[in-house]
C-alpha cells in the first residue's frame, strides 16, 4: 500500500507540474511575470511566459513594436498606428491633420487650412480665388474673372476686367452700363439709344442759372475748384469717377480712390490698388501683418504672433504644449506626445509611456536606451550582454587562476598587460624596449641588438629597410638619430647623422654662400648657385648669379630696360616705328613733316594735300576716325542706312527709301492689316486692335479677339454643355461649378464618402462601398465581430469588447480570465477542474480534483489525453495490487491449513 502511495503522488506531482508549465506557455501582449533564482549566490531574474510575436519585453511589460516610426500617431499593436487627435490616418504608419472642406489648400495642423496660392481665407474658413479688379464680376480663378450679366472681358486691367456691352454703337460717346451711353460734349442720346449731334435752339436762349455757365450753347455748373478724379455734377459739387470717392475728402473738389475694406495698414494709390505698409502683406483686399514664423498661430503685428490655443509663443514660433513631460518622446501637438526613435508607445496601467525598445532581450539587465541594456547589480557587461562576472574571468583567465571576487591571478612566469590578459614574460628583461608574448618588442627608432635579443639599440638613418651596416658613416650611433663624429670629421649644418671631412665643410660653405647670394639677385631660377636666366636675359660677364635684358639689335643712343625693349637717353626719341634706334629729337621735327606730307597724298581720296593736311572736294567731308579720307556728305542724318552722296541715303537690309530718297523706312513682305510696319517683317497693331490668332500681320479689334477667347476658353472647358457667346451653358443634369467653369453632375442627395459621379449616381470614395440608397460605408476586409468598420480597414469595438490584433474580444478586465476562456464582457467560462467566482468575472480551482490545466485553446484537447493517460495507469496499477494482494492471501491461508 504504501508503494501505492508514492506511485499515486508523484504521478499527481507531474501533473500539477506540467499544468503550471503549460500556462506560462502561452504568450502576453501585456504583462510577464518575472521570478528571481539564485546562481552563484546571487538573485538571477529569469522572465516566466514570454511576449508574443510582434512585441519586445522591457521589464515586465510587452512593448508593441512598429517597423516604421509612428508619424502623428502611437503605436499600439504590431505594425499598427493609432492616429493623435485631429488626425486621419494617410498610410499605415503616417496620419495627416484633418481639416473640413480645405478646397484650394491643404492642411498644415487640425482645423487649420492654408490657402494655395492665389486663394485667400473667407469668413467661413473656405479658400476662395483672388482676382486684382474683378468690378462687376465674380471671380472664378485666380486672375479669372467672370463677368456679370450686361458685362464683358476686356477694357480694364489688361482686359481681365469687365467692362458694359451696349448693342447699339455709342458713336461719339462711350458705354458706360449695359446698354447705357454717355454722350460727348455737343451730343445727346437719339431714340434708339446711340449718340447724335445736338441740335441748336432756334429761339433765344434762356441765360443760365446761379451757379452755371453757358458752354457750346448748354448751362454747365460752376466748381470754384477743378474736380480731380471726378467731373462737376453742381455747382461746387464733384461727382467722383468710378472707383473714387470724396466723403472723407478734406475737400469737395478731392477724390479720393477706393479700396475694399478701406486698405487698412497700407496706402490706396488707385481704385482697388492698395499698396501695403512695411511688414504688411496683401491677401484678397486687405493688408495683414507679416510674420517670419507664425504656422501655429494668428499674426496680430508685425513679426508678433499670437500662437492657438494649446501652443506656446517660444523663439518667436509657436510649440505645442504638453502639461506633462513628454519622456522619451517628442510633443507634437497640445498634450500628444510622439515617441522618439528607438521607443514604443504603451498604455499598460494607464501609464501611456515611451519605452526603449531593445532587439535583444536584457537577460540579467534592463534596457535603459534604445538597444542598450544595463546589467543588474552583480552582472557585468561583455559585447553587450549582462553576464556573470565570474564565468567571464574564467572564460577568459587563460595562463591563470581566477578567485572569489572574479580577479585573475597570473601563473608564474606571467604578467597581466594592459587589456587584462596574462602574457608569459622576458626573463631578460628588455632594454629600449617592451616584453610582449615573452618577446622583446623595441620601441620607436630602436632595433633589436644582433648580439644580444634582450638589447634594443638606437637607430641613425634608414627607416623599415633599415640596414644593420648603415647609419653613422664617419661615427657611431649613441642616439636616435645622434651620431658621434670620428676624429678629423664633424657635422654638418644642423645634422646630427651626417659626419663629413673638414675639406668638404668648406665646400659646402662655399656653396650656401653662392646660394644666397643668386637668391637675393637672380631674376631667373637658381640652381646650385648659378642662375639661370629666362628667355631674354643674360649673365652680365663675371657675375653668373644675376641676369640682365638682352636687346637684339643693342639700343642706340638708350638703354635696354626689358628684353628687347630700349629706353631713349634724355633729348632723343624714337622715329618710324624703331624701338631699338634713338634719335635726336630736332632731326625728328624735319622728319615728321616731309613724312606727313608723303602719307597724306597716299591716303587722301575725294580731296587734295596741302602740308600733310587733306582738304575734302566739295559733298565730301573729313572721316572722323582718320583724318586722311573724305567721306559723303548728307545735310540730314541716314536713319538706318548711309549716305552715298548727294543727299541721297544707300538703306540697310529689310528697309526701304522714302519716297524723297532722304532717309529709310522699315519694310514687311505681308502688308499689315489694321497696323503699321515698325521693324523689317514686323508689324505693329493700330490703338483697340490685337494680332489674329496665329498671325504676325493681320490686326482684328479687341473686341472681336476677347469674344473669340473667350469662345475658346469656354469650349476647352464646358463638356457636358455648349458654348453660347463664351457662356458655358449645362445640360439637363448638369450645374456650373463656378470655381472651375464646368458642369459637374448634381445628386438630388449628398455623397457622403464619395462624390458625385453622373447625374443622380454617387460613386464612393477608395475603401467605401454603397448602402442604403445614397450614402457610402466604410470597408473592412474582416468581419468586425463585435464591433463595427469605423473607417476603411479598421474595426471600432462595441462596448465591452477591446482590440487585439485588430479583432475586437470580450473584455474580462485586468486579470484577463485568469484559469477560463473570456467568452462575452466580463464573463468567463472555466476550464475543467476550476468554477466560475460569485461575479463570473475569474475561475477558482475545484479542490477534490486536480486537473492539467491548459491556457492555449490550441492545446486544450492535448491536455485532456495528458492527464488521462496517466489516470488510467494509475487504475490499471491498483487493480494489479488488488489482484496480486489476494493472490498472496490465499496463499498464506493455504500454508496455515497444512500445518494442522
Amino acid at each position: 500500500m504504501l508503494y501505492l502511495k508514492i506511485i499515486v503522488v508523484g504521478l499527481c506531482s507531474v501533473l500539477v507540474w506540467d499544468a503550471a508549465e503549460a500556462a506560462e506557455a502561452v504568450c502576453s501582449t501585456t504583462t510577464i511575470k518575472i521570478v528571481y533564482v539564485k546562481k552563484n549566490g546571487k538573485n538571477i531574474a529569469v522572465a516566466k511566459g514570454k511576449c508574443c510575436q510582434g512585441y519586445v519585453r522591457n521589464k515586465n511589460r510587452c512593448v508593441p513594436v512598429c517597423s516604421t516610426p509612428c508619424e502623428n500617431s502611437k503605436c499600439t499593436g504590431p505594425n499598427f498606428c493609432t492616429c493623435n487627435e485631429g488626425y486621419e490616418r494617410l498610410s499605415d504608419f503616417r496620419c495627416i491633420p484633418h481639416c473640413e472642406g480645405c478646397d484650394n489648400g491643404f492642411c498644415i495642423r487640425p482645423g487649420y487650412c492654408q490657402c494655395s496660392t492665389g486663394y485667400y481665407h473667407a469668413d467661413n474658413g473656405s479658400c476662395l480665388a483672388e482676382c486684382g479688379n474683378c468690378r462687376d464680376g465674380y471671380c472664378v480663378e485666380p486672375n479669372v474673372c467672370q463677368c456679370r450679366e450686361g458685362y464683358r472681358l476686356g477694357g480694364t486691367d489688361n482686359g481681365r476686367g469687365c467692362e458694359p456691352i451696349c448693342e447699339q454703337a455709342c458713336g461719339n460717346g462711350r458705354c458706360t452700363a449695359p446698354n447705357t451711353c454717355t454722350c460727348d460734349e455737343g451730343f445727346v442720346v437719339n431714340d434708339v439709344g446711340g449718340c447724335e449731334p445736338e441740335v441748336p435752339p432756334t429761339t433765344t436762349p434762356e441765360p443760365c442759372p446761379e451757379g452755371y455757365e453757358k458752354v457750346n450753347k448748354s448751362c454747365v455748373p460752376i466748381c470754384g475748384e477743378k474736380c480731380q478724379n471726378g467731373e462737376c455734377s453742381g455747382p461746387d459739387q464733384c461727382e467722383c469717377s468710378a472707383g473714387y470717392s470724396n466723403e472723407n475728402s478734406t475737400s469737395y473738389h478731392l477724390c479720393k480712390p477706393v479700396c475694399a475694406n478701406g486698405c487698412g495698414n497700407g496706402d490706396c494709390i488707385a481704385p482697388g490698388n492698395c499698396i501695403c505698409h512695411k511688414g504688411y502683406g496683401k491677401i484678397a483686399d486687405e493688408c495683414i501683418p507679416l510674420c517670419e514664423k507664425c504656422s501655429l498661430g494668428h499674426c496680430v503685428r508685425p513679426e508678433v504672433c499670437q500662437c492657438d490655443r494649446g501652443y506656446e509663443l517660444i523663439d518667436g514660433d509657436c510649440v505645442p504644449i504638453c502639461e506633462e513631460e513628454c519622456k522619451n518622446a517628442k510633443c507634437t501637438g497640445p498634450n500628444s506626445c510622439t515617441c522618439l526613435p528607438g521607443y514604443n508607445y504603451t498604455d499598460i496601467n494607464s501609464l501611456f509611456e515611451c519605452l526603449p525598445v531593445c532587439e535583444d532581450d536584457c537577460d540579467n539587465g534592463e534596457c535603459v536606451a534604445p538597444n542598450t541594456c544595463q546589467c543588474n547589480p552583480g552582472f557585468v557587461k561583455d559585447e553587450d550582454v549582462c553576464v556573470d562576472p565570474l564565468d567571464l574571468c574564467q572564460a577568459r583567465c587563460l595562463n591563470g587562476v581566477c578567485d572569489a571576487s572574479a580577479k585573475c591571478n597570473c601563473n608564474h612566469g606571467y604578467l597581466m598587460n594592459m587589456i587584462g590578459l596574462c602574457e608569459k614574460t622576458c626573463p631578460d628583461g628588455c632594454v629600449n624596449g617592451e616584453c610582449i608574448g615573452g618577446s622583446c618588442l623595441c620601441n620607436e627608432n630602436y632595433r633589436l641588438s644582433l648580439a644580444n635579443s634582450s638589447v634594443c639599440e638606437p637607430i641613425c638613418g634608414g627607416g623599415d629597410d633599415y640596414d644593420y651596416d648603415g647609419g653613422c658613416q664617419n661615427g657611431r650611433c649613441i642616439e636616435p638619430n645622434v651620431c658621434q663624429c670620428d676624429e678629423g670629421f664633424d657635422f654638418a649644418d644642423g645634422s646630427r647623422t651626417q659626419c663629413l671631412s673638414l675639406e668638404e665643410i668648406r665646400q659646402e660653405q662655399e656653396l650656401r654662400q653662392r646660394v644666397k647670394l643668386c637668391a637675393k639677385e637672380c631674376n631667373g631660377e637658381c640652381q646650385q648657385g648659378y642662375c639661370q636666366c629666362p628667355v631674354g636675359y643674360v649673365n652680365p660677364k663675371g657675375q653668373d648669379h644675376r641676369c640682365e635684358p638682352l636687346c637684339e639689335p643693342p639700343c642706340r643712343n638708350g638703354t635696354c630696360i626689358l628684353p628687347n625693349r630700349c629706353e631713349c637717353d634724355q633729348g632723343y626719341e624714337f622715329y618710324n616705328g624703331s624701338t631699338s634706334d634713338c634719335f635726336h629729337q630736332d632731326d625728328v621735327k624735319r622728319f615728321n613733316v616731309q613724312l606727313k606730307q608723303d602719307l597724306c597724298e597716299e591716303k587722301c581720296n575725294n580731296g587734295y594735300c596741302e602740308e600733310g593736311v587733306c582738304l575734302c572736294n566739295a559733298g565730301f567731308q573729313p572721316r572722323a576716325d582718320d583724318e586722311y579720307s573724305c567721306e559723303p556728305y548728307c545735310e540730314k542724318p541716314c536713319l538706318n542706312g548711309i549716305c552715298a552722296g548727294n543727299n541721297q541715303c544707300r538703306c540697310f537690309e529689310g528697309y526701304e527709301n522714302y519716297d524723297n530718297g532722304s532717309g529709310c523706312k522699315p519694310s514687311c513682305e505681308h502688308e499689315c492689316v489694321n497696323g503699321r510696319c515698325v521693324e523689317p517683317n514686323k508689324c505693329r497693331c493700330l490703338t483697340g486692335f490685337v494680332f489674329e490668332e496665329g498671325s504676325t500681320n493681320a490686326c482684328e479689334s479687341l473686341e472681336k479677339s476677347v469674344a473669340d477667347q473667350k469662345q475658346k476658353l469656354c469650349k476647352a472647358k464646358c463638356a457636358n454643355g455648349l458654348c453660347v457667346e463664351g457662356v458655358c451653358k449645362c445640360s439637363e443634369g448638369f450645374r456650373i461649378d463656378p470655381t472651375k467653369l464646368t458642369c459637374e453632375p448634381v445628386c438630388e442627395h449628398v455623397c457622403k464618402n464619395g462624390f458625385c459621379s453622373a447625374p443622380g449616381e454617387c460613386r464612393c470614395n477608395v475603401g467605401y462601398e454603397h448602402f442604403e440608397g445614397y450614402g457610402c460605408k466604410p470597408i473592412c476586409e474582416q468581419d468586425c465581430e463585435n464591433g463595427f468598420c469605423g473607417a476603411p480597414g479598421r474595426c471600432d469595438c462595441m462596448q465591452g469588447y477591446k482590440r487585439e490584433a485588430n479583432r475586437c474580444v470580450p473584455d474580462c478586465g485586468e486579470d484577463g480570465c485568469a484559469n477560463g476562456i473570456c467568452v462575452a464582457p466580463d464573463t468567463c467560462e472555466c476550464f475543467t477542474g476550476y468554477k466560475q467566482s460569485e461575479d463570473a468575472t475569474s475561475c477558482q480551482l475545484i479542490p477534490e480534483i486536480i486537473y492539467k490545466v491548459d491556457r492555449n485553446p490550441l492545446t486544450y484537447n492535448r491536455a485532456y489525453i495528458t492527464y488521462l493517460v496517466p489516470l488510467v495507469v494509475i487504475a490499471v496499477l491498483i487493480t494489479s495490487a488488488i489482484v496480486v494482494m489476494i493472490v498472496l492471501r490465499n496463499k498464506r491461508k493455504d500454508y496455515h491449513v497444512g500445518k494442522l
